[in-house]
């Protein structure tokens, strides 16, 4: 979220593992989760769900759940994310509650 305007924060989802919130004022989400947070615009949050769900999907057949050795890239040289296959299920079911919530939210103001 950029810190040009002021945020006001509507919570979509919140526990243990993290959360993710939208600013009402410009839309952006912001995706905690372990120790990462990310930023970002609709778009790129309906993308990276999308990345998020196909890279589960591939990793689907992993044998070792605990131990990290999924890597997303970055936009950012030599920055990566790094998840074990466990991670990355938890982080598939929040942002798939999101979404549903999103799709609920959608279709009432539709």
């Amino acid at each position: 979220m950029s810190h040009s305007s002021p945020h006001e924060v509507e919570v979509l989802y919140h526990d243990k593992k993290g959360y993710v919130v939208r600013c009402t004022n410009c839309q952006c989400y912001q995706i905690a989760f372990g120790t990462i947070a990310l930023d970002q615009r609709p778009n790129e949050f309906s993308d990276f769900t999308q990345l998020i769900d196909r890279t589960l999907k591939q990793y689907s057949a992993v044998n070792s759940e605990r131990h990290k050795e999924i890597y997303l890239s970055t936009p950012y040289p030599g920055i990566r994310l790094l998840f074990s296959y466990n991670e990355l299920f938890e982080l598939h079911e929040m942002l798939q509650k999101v979404s549903l919530i999103l799709e609920a939210e959608s279709i009432v103001n539709s």
